[in-house]
């Protein structure tokens, strides 16, 4: 009677390891599912980002140029200004232009560019500032009118792109436009 109480008792105490190890790996299974959908709501190739936003950046809202990743920047009839909303932004108007240079490695197969910017109001209207991008001296996009509070847009540039330094560009037309554009901040993102 002893040894089948005995066995009884070893019995229940494996199944109550069994029962937990199985436990265990449904919590990490559940964990590991959970994990997945949430990445499968931001970008694709999003496992495989290599750089996160802000790890190539420059960012004007300090009051200075703060760069990271960034080789080289030149400015030319812009200025760092807190006149439009208080904070402080990368102003830009007619003949004015922004541009950086980057180093991408050779593997890389995608790119976006993320650009935080608004356009002047005209008293109650749209203002008007027509804005280039280039990359490596190709027009990549233009746009002329955005909202009058900041908005994010994100550009493909990954055609434009070559291995090694590459200069963005934003460019105001110089021979039209009537408001003011101004940029808080910009991020290259890219993925291999």
């Amino acid at each position: 009677m002893k040894t089948e109480i005995k066995m009884a008792i070893t019995f229940l105490i494996l199944l109550v390891f069994a029962i937990l190890a199985i436990a265990s790996g449904e919590s990490k299974r559940n964990s590991h599912s959970s994990s997945q959908s949430r990445n499968q709501s931001e970008p694709q190739s999003q496992s495989n980002k290599v750089f996160e936003g802000g790890d190539i950046s420059i960012d004007f809202s300090s009051g200075s140029v703060n760069t990271q990743g960034i080789v080289d920047y030149n400015s030319s009839n812009s200025n760092i200004e807190d006149r439009y909303d208080s904070g402080y932004h990368l102003y830009m108007y007619r003949g004015s232009s922004f541009s950086f240079v980057v180093n991408i490695p050779d593997n890389v197969s995608s790119a976006r560019l993320k650009i935080r910017h608004l356009t002047s109001m005209s008293g109650s209207e749209a203002g008007y500032s027509p804005i280039s991008l280039y990359v490596n001296g190709k027009k990549a996009a233009n746009w002329s009118s955005l909202n009058g509070s900041y908005q994010d847009d994100y550009f493909d540039i990954y055609r434009y792109l070559n291995s090694g330094n590459n200069r963005i560009e934003l460019s105001y037309a110089s021979d039209s436009g009537s408001t003011g554009y101004w940029i808080n901040s910009i991020q290259l993102i890219f993925w291999f």
